[in-house]
């Protein structure tokens, strides 16, 4: 449909003369705008040299211009949206700006409406987003006035969205309620607006802690979405579930999250989305690890992994390599966790080396993970200076679980510090927090945190109380990973008072649960996985190294035809001096060409020592100094040798490089046999090689 639309208005703009013609050329830009066409820019710049041209004649008749400031208005706006198309935000907005002056200039409020949603749009783009706010109220304000029913409801969203961006969560659920109450009454709903709307109202709940009334917005969005596909709701439909499935884990309803991540993952990857997928692979291992199915979650870290390195998600990346580090780490593999930790932490240093964005979220996540499994791995003073920085500098008070995850972070890198007292007020903190806003998941891991340190420092009561009520947290949401580290300290811990009776339980316990999840067999399948994983990433570095020696070959190749050629041309300048010579008879010949004849061996023979010097200092740059160091008496000339057999260069090859005979060619390599002391079965190649 859009051809034919676009070959419609082609047709009228070879048909419509002067300001119709112009009129007709600015929706026809609009139309390729929309068409992703790279011809509208050109279009829009020849549309609007001929409207300014209209302009200035019909100033000069002393004519009304306001219908010719109009068309160029249009015209102008137009551009605007085809250098957006094109990346250059800088130049559409310059653009925008003089289309609006001469909208308001005209009076046409309508138009100039339209063009604040536009601006709008292209300060979200350059992430400005306090002055995406201000247009958008603007342009709400505007058509009120105007009677703008149905863009209202929109606005209202947008508006509310980034006020959420922006934390102002009070303000973004108001935003959304009217939003939401707009459409409602409007005829034709817009189904893709509202469950963008409903799902962002369920999201600002989650962030202030009312995750039971998150979780009844997603769950309303999505039976929306589900009824209404032809809105082209999927990738919000994955997203939305993506949080919806962190928010039942927050809740400690472990089996209805996994089944929610097993369905819409299976979704995205029908529909070949490689970001959804690839996040709720990375949910799911992280699920899986704390239920102790650990095949299953190496499975889905590993396929997240790779499908993060596709589309070069670092943080992706840094994420899934700590998760396997985990899972090794769980079931006793140390060594193996080790590799995957270092990883994970060198790219997350990488990362936020760079101030990679604002969102601590992520890090702090495998902090936690880091502190408790991998500590020696960390910077802590490092990442406590940025925590804390975060802290003073960026109000996270408003979203609630984005504080509770930070100060746990913090509060376990303090107690790696040494610092316990500290340690245990801000844990205190959390799981206070996670009590009043009805976080399972916090409330576990932070009263098993808080216990082990208080253990650590001999007061047992409160230790046992904490340990005691994050089992039965543990055991009620089916978290076994855990439940088996609580009953190993809550064993020691009871050994310690002399509660013989309760230690011998909680280790009975606790080998349970091993050999329920850490049976030999699942060790072994997950060795071999490390294994296998390791052995296609040689196979890869293998293939890459294959493809860089394939590059090096043909260049040397190209370098040798070159070196031919020049050595060709040097051999026939020689000739045309000797008959040169020859034929004037001169009898300084010798004093007269011999040395310039010389001055040309020696130049040629210089530059093609210089090019394969460098070829082999790239190949082994400790070649030329182990050589000198073995055999400190070979000649500069036999050193050059030594190194063009190194790189397997012919004897025919080296005297033409050297522009010598073969025959002197076979007494260098006589006098380096010799001077390296090589019996005669010994290959003089073979032993340069090993050198």
């Amino acid at each position: 449909m859009s051809r034919e639309l676009i070959a419609k208005q082609r047709r009228k703009v070879e048909t419509y003369r002067g300001l119709r013609k112009i009129r007709a050329e600015a929706e026809l830009v609009k139309l390729l705008v929309d068409d992703s066409n790279a011809e509208a820019l050109a279009i829009a710049e020849q549309s609007i040299e001929r409207a300014r041209g209209l302009l200035k004649r019909a100033q000069e008749r002393a004519m009304a211009t306001g219908q010719y400031e109009s068309a160029l208005a249009w015209i102008l706006r137009a551009k605007a949206q085809a250098l957006r198309n094109n990346s250059r935000i800088e130049d559409s907005l310059q653009v925008l700006d003089e289309a609006m002056l001469l909208f308001r200039r005209t009076g046409e409020e309508r138009e100039l409406f339209h063009s604040h949603l536009f601006k709008h749009v292209l300060f979200r783009d350059r992430k400005k987003l306090p002055a995406a706010r201000s247009e958008l109220e603007y342009a709400l304000e505007l058509g009120r006035q105007l009677g703008m029913d149905w863009e209202e409801a929109e606005i209202l969203g947008d508006l509310g969205t980034i006020n959420h961006f922006l934390e102002n969560y009070a303000t973004a659920r108001e935003q959304f309620e009217q939003a939401l109450e707009r459409f409602r009454v409007q005829k034709e709903r817009n189904w893709h607006s509202e469950v963008t709307v409903i799902y962002h109202l369920g999201y600002v709940f989650e962030c202030t802690g009312e995750l039971n009334k998150a979780i009844a917005h997603y769950e309303k969005a999505l039976e929306l979405g589900k009824k209404h596909p032809e809105a082209d709701l999927l990738l919000v439909l994955l997203h939305m579930t993506w949080m919806y499935a962190g928010a039942r884990i927050s809740l400690g309803e472990t089996t209805q999250a996994l089944e929610i991540l097993e369905e819409w993952g299976a979704v995205s990857r029908q529909a070949t989305l490689v970001y959804p997928e690839a996040s709720f692979l990375e949910l799911t291992s992280k699920l899986c690890i704390s239920t102790g199915r650990y095949v299953k979650a190496y499975r889905s870290a590993a396929r997240a992994r790779s499908l993060y390195e596709g589309i070069g998600n670092e943080g992706g990346i840094a994420m899934t390599q700590v998760a396997i580090g985990r899972i090794y780490a769980s079931c006793g593999e140390e060594d193996i966790a080790d590799i995957y930790f270092s990883a994970g932490i060198t790219l997350f240093d990488d990362i936020y080396a760079r101030h990679r964005g604002e969102d601590m979220s992520m890090l702090c996540t495998s902090l936690s993970t880091l502190a408790h499994f991998a500590s020696h791995h960390i910077d802590v003073d490092r990442y406590l200076s940025l925590l804390s920085e975060k802290i003073d500098n960026y109000s996270l008070q408003a979203d609630k679980r984005k504080d509770i995850l930070l100060r746990q972070c913090v509060g376990l890198l303090r107690a790696l510090k040494g610092d316990a007292d500290s340690a245990c007020a801000e844990l205190e903190k959390v799981i206070e927090m996670s009590i009043r806003l009805g976080y399972v998941e916090f409330q576990c891991d932070n009263r098993y945190h808080l216990g082990c340190l208080l253990a650590d420092r001999g007061d047992i009561d409160k230790a046992a109380t904490h340990l005691e009520e994050a089992l039965k947290l543990a055991q009620r949401s089916g978290r076994r990973d855990t439940e088996r580290h609580i009953h190993r300290r809550l064993g020691q811990l009871y050994a310690k008072s002399g509660d013989t009776d309760k230690a011998r339980q909680h280790r009975q316990s606790e080998q349970s649960l091993m050999d329920q999840t850490y049976s030999p067999q699942v060790r072994l399948q997950l060795k071999l996985l490390h294994c296998e994983a390791e052995l296609e990433r040689n196979r890869h570095d293998m293939q890459h190294l294959r493809t860089e020696l394939a590059s090096a070959q043909e260049n040397a190749a190209a370098r040798q035809r070159l070196l031919d050629s020049k050595n060709e041309h040097t051999a026939h300048l020689k000739k045309v001096l000797g008959k040169v010579a020859a034929a004037l008879r001169q009898r300084d010949k010798d004093s007269t060409f011999r040395p310039l004849i010389a001055d040309i061996e020696a130049a040629t023979a210089d530059e093609s020592w210089q090019e394969f010097e460098e070829e082999v200092r790239d190949h082994d740059e400790a070649f030329m100094q182990r050589l000198l160091q073995k055999y400190p008496k070979l000649t500069s000339a036999e050193q050059r040798v030594c190194a063009l057999i190194r790189i397997n260069t012919t004897t025919r090859n080296l005297s033409q490089m050297l522009n010598v005979s073969t025959r002197t060619v076979q007494d260098y390599r006589y006098r380096i046999r010799r001077k390296m002391n090589l019996p005669p079965d010994e290959d003089l190649n073979a032993a340069i090689l090993a050198i």
